[in-house]
């Protein structure tokens, strides 16, 4: 997609509430900036949509709701990143507001090395399974957990920990004004770190449509493009969703009208998130993923000893990764909780305290001691 809008430039005030720092990460329609709270003088990030209400692109204008409908009504969670505001922008870009963070991809860390001695990995992959949970029991099926949604945080608090981001894609199964899930750009998303429950509904659908833009009713981007164009009713929308009471989100998978998917899908992303982070390298290529999906055979992620035998990993962790990532839903984890608790209380890890103390250990990692490499 061509960008609309000039990139903000330093020193511009939107909305007369956030002055623009500069530019940190940009992807094909996303911009994001460190900014400023002029009247607080916090420190913010500003995640723009170059789209616009004169022409929208809907389907980049839903993801970008939906992210902040999940944030809203998850960033309580302190594992999860935190939304202030959703506004337009005086020039039409429509912009969240959120928690502004020194950080570190988990992706950034792998491309660097072989991947993490599975001391320091506990606490990470603790802290992701309890945002996972919080999700799960406030509805929402994140549908893709890859390291690029991972980012590893020293708080203001000088403690170190796991922000969960890229909500983009993600269903929330009591939202009943949207034709989610959306569409999973398998391009953009690691379909390795997607469950073959959850390819093969994409596949299928693609196969039903040529554009995204199809799988969208008419009625439905119309109501989205107007909103767009009243940014104080969009405001409104997106935080409404905030305060809804948890449900069971075992009892909505099987409700919901658009998909067959469940909690289940995420705990094979975070297997497959977990193997990748010990081993360095994807349990499944997504060749061997589709051919999983098109001919319905079993498939079993190498062994760890083959491909990195100087780890050593204990027997336990690789059992309770390898469950995580079973072809058959029903054959995993039951839910986030029981995963973790199979996680932290495998013979050869201590117990949830030590996991506790660990998580110090992020950041000297990330200042370069530790590591497989």
């Amino acid at each position: 997609m061509t960008m609309r809008s000039k990139i903000f430039a330093a020193g511009r005030i939107l909305n007369g509430i956030y002055e623009v720092l500069g530019l940190i990460e940009r992807s094909d329609k996303v911009l994001t900036y460190a900014a400023k709270e002029i009247e607080t003088g916090r420190d913010r990030s500003l995640k723009v949509l170059h789209t616009n209400a004169s022409a929208p692109d809907i389907a980049s204008l839903m993801r970008h709701q939906n992210e902040a409908r999940c944030l809203a009504r998850l960033s309580s969670h302190p594992n999860i990143i935190r939304i202030f505001d959703y506004k337009v922008a005086e020039s039409g870009e429509p912009y969240m507001v959120t928690e502004y963070l020194e950080k570190r991809k988990l992706s950034s860390l792998l491309s660097e090395t072989r991947g993490i001695s599975y001391h320091i990995a506990f606490p990470i992959f603790a802290q992701i399974c309890d945002a996972m949970k919080y999700a799960h029991e406030h509805s929402v099926i994140k549908r893709e957990l890859s390291p690029d949604c991972v980012f590893l945080v020293r708080n203001d608090k000088g403690e170190d920990v796991v922000k969960i981001s890229n909500f983009g894609s993600a269903l929330q199964l009591d939202f009943d004004h949207s034709p989610l899930p959306l569409a999973l750009d398998l391009s953009a998303h690691s379909p390795c770190f997607i469950s073959p429950e959850l390819l093969m509904e994409e596949l299928s659908k693609q196969y039903l449509y040529s554009t995204e833009e199809e799988r969208i009713p008419a009625e439905i981007a119309q109501e989205y493009s107007y909103m767009l164009q009243a940014p104080e009713l969009l405001h409104a929308e997106i935080f409404k969703y905030a305060a809804l009471f948890p449900k069971s989100i075992e009892k909505k998978s099987q409700q919901h009208k658009d998909t067959s998917i469940s909690h289940l899908s995420d705990i094979f992303s975070l297997g497959s998130l977990m193997y990748s982070t010990l081993i360095g390298t994807a349990p499944f290529t997504l060749a061997e993923i589709k051919r999983v999906v098109e001919e319905n055979t079993f498939m079993s992620p190498p062994r760890f000893e083959l491909l990195r035998p100087d780890l050593q990993l204990p027997a336990d962790l690789q059992r309770v990764i390898r469950k995580a990532l079973e072809r058959d839903p029903n054959d995993r984890y039951e839910d986030m909780g029981k995963f973790r608790n199979s996680l932290l209380f495998t013979p050869g890890h201590q117990s949830i305290a030590d996991a506790q103390v660990l998580f110090n250990s992020i950041y000297t990692f990330l200042l370069g001691e530790g590591g497989n490499s």
